[in-house]
């Protein structure tokens, strides 16, 4: 029995360890040869094609288009985690629309993002103007705070 056990767990271990926070029908999209510096440097070069981006959710706005994300950029590992001990190399904005709701997505929350690059927003930050590339999303996993449903990926309501 025990050793039954023991395989029924490695066995989910080994498949949850496997799996990816964004779906692999969203992960066939992105083009991965779009790194997050290449994205800053011109993010007007880069419309129409789709990425996938993580990091911390800084600001959160609900506004006509949908809800607008500001995330601190952090680098995925291979399941699409954002690494916080990583170096951010800046902020992006990722717009959401359909049935997202803004009281899930509180500041300090770790979020991967799959979606199409639609161009940027300058906006000030800290007194200077700063150049956001803007992501609508396609789909979008926050990840958990302790004692939360850790299953929070959203695809929007409409069709793509």
């Amino acid at each position: 029995m025990k050793i039954h056990l023991v395989l029924v767990l490695t066995l989910l271990f080994v498949m949850t360890g496997c799996a990816h926070n964004i779906s692999d029908k969203s992960l066939a999209l992105v083009d991965r040869s779009i790194t997050f510096d290449r994205l800053l440097e011109n993010p007007e070069g880069y419309r129409g094609k789709f990425v996938v981006f993580g990091g911390k959710i800084e600001a959160a706005e609900k506004r006509a288009e949908g809800i607008r994300l500001e995330i601190r950029q952090y680098d995925l590992d291979g399941r699409e985690l954002p690494d916080e001990t990583a170096v951010s190399r800046g902020r992006f904005l990722a717009v959401a629309t359909g049935s997202l709701k803004i009281s899930i997505c509180r500041t300090g929350r770790l979020a991967s993002i799959a979606g199409e690059v639609v161009g940027r927003e300058v906006l000030p930050s800290a007194g200077v103007d700063y150049v956001y590339p803007v992501i609508s999303v396609r789909e979008i996993h926050l990840f958990s705070f302790p004692g939360e449903d850790p299953f929070q990926t959203w695809i929007p309501d409409s069709p793509r």
